[in-house]
């Protein structure tokens, strides 16, 4: 056995991933990694994503990229190319990241005989080598606190641009320090959002510590409808024409720019509510039995804002009531407002969203309200917008005519 210089040993790692039982002396505990026969699967460009040295990187991709795979190889071969490696893949939640990765996985395992204990309960892969691959899902900033107390060697996170705020404090308040002990990787994989925000928006739009690739569908060699074809460029650019014209769509058209060829690009209409006159009232219908309740966000950051919903067992539709809004407000103003709005609708549900606060912040306005205040549970903030807007198109949430309508209050009270 002999100790490799550092380019010697990228030198036969590459080796090694074209050729099937090759060996690569990894490092001076003198371990043997397996040949890696299935990273003949990826495409060039895939393979120079993992190669690159840069420890922090970003995928820009449109739909049917190939994204995902990467992932999936990227976190094997970190985990068998290193002895007792940690590696997390993260998604919105956990049955996201289950849906998107876990099927593959466990196919190349079983496909290529890699030696591994696969759990279906806890969704991890513990190799022979001491090296782990967990799933995990990440929905708010509760949920980031507990990826504490790691030492990561690659933290691959699955459609960023769907995170919410707490995404920024999951990579570097709770992340940062934990990949620097074995100069672990980061990678954050995506399409673009509607909203041309958030943080990988931030990282992606201007040069950042983030190695950027940005590919799409006609980068993908191995898409089923030209896999294995040696003119697949010219099938590519010709599927996507017909797909055009299928769908009615110009070269301008937002959904096409931002789904299939991964730009950012803000597209109003998509986020705007159907919002029509069916949906306005003005007198709740004169009816004993309306029952209440109360979304709150506390504003730690933001503004701090209160919505009240209305239904009635013999009523289908729900109604807004009341809406307040306020930014600048102290902690004691904000208890003497929902103390007043607490006694004024004697809800039977209230949820609040900490506004990055944490729950202690709501445990705190539990103790100086005397009541009991929910956390708003945003793992499926989006399907629960979803349902609102389309709770909005069959006119079954009717809103006062002089509310405002807060929707994420909403969306968490009609979700809760």
């Amino acid at each position: 056995m002999v100790n490799l210089t550092p380019e010697q040993r990228r030198a036969a790692e590459q080796f090694a991933r074209d050729n099937a039982g090759i060996s690569v002396l990894k490092d001076k505990k003198k371990y043997v990694a397996p040949s890696m026969p299935w990273m003949r699967d990826l495409m060039a460009w895939q393979r120079d994503v993992i190669d690159d040295p840069c420890r922090t990187k970003a995928l820009l991709c449109g739909r049917r990229t190939g994204k995902t795979y990467l992932l999936v190889y990227y976190l094997l071969y970190k985990s068998l190319i290193k002895p007792n490696s940690t590696c997390f893949y993260i998604a919105l939640s956990l049955g996201q990241a289950k849906g998107l990765i876990w099927k593959d996985l466990k196919n190349i395992i079983e496909n290529y005989n890699i030696p591994a204990k696969i759990n279906n309960t806890d969704f991890n892969v513990v190799f022979n080598n001491g090296s782990k691959i967990s799933l995990k899902g990440c929905g708010d900033r509760r949920e980031a606190d507990k990826f504490r107390g790691y030492q990561y060697d690659l933290v691959a996170i699955d459609e960023v641009s769907s995170f919410g705020s707490h995404i920024k404090y999951l990579i570097e308040e709770v992340l940062g320090q934990a990949l620097e002990d074995y100069a672990g990787d980061l990678i954050l994989a995506s399409t673009p959002n509607a909203l041309c925000s958030g943080y990988f928006y931030d990282k992606t739009i201007v040069k950042s510590e983030y190695k950027l690739t940005h590919k799409t569908v006609l980068s993908n060699s191995k898409y089923p409808l030209w896999a294995g074809k040696k003119n697949w460029r010219s099938l590519a650019k010709q599927w996507l024409e017909e797909y055009k014209t299928r769908k009615g769509w110009k070269d301008d058209n937002p959904i096409l720019l931002r789904e299939t060829m991964a730009k950012w690009i803000r597209d109003d209409s998509s986020l705007v509510l159907p919002f029509g006159a069916g949906n306005i009232y003005t007198d709740l219908p004169e009816e004993s039995g309306w029952e209440y309740s109360i979304g709150i966000d506390l504003g730690f950051i933001d503004e701090f804002a209160i919505s009240v919903i209305a239904n009635h067992i013999h009523h289908k539709p729900i109604y807004i009531v009341d809406s307040f809004k306020q930014s600048g407000l102290v902690t004691h103003k904000k208890i003497e407002i929902m103390k007043r709005y607490i006694a004024k609708y004697d809800p039977d549900i209230i949820v609040a969203d900490p506004g990055g606060g944490g729950t202690q912040y709501i445990a705190d306005f539990n103790d100086a309200t005397g009541v009991c205040i929910d956390v708003a549970q945003k793992v499926k903030k989006f399907e629960y917008v979803d349902l609102f807007a389309d709770a909005f198109r069959t006119e079954n949430i009717k809103v006062l005519q002089s509310v405002h309508i807060t929707l994420n209050l909403v969306a968490n009270q009609t979700g809760a």
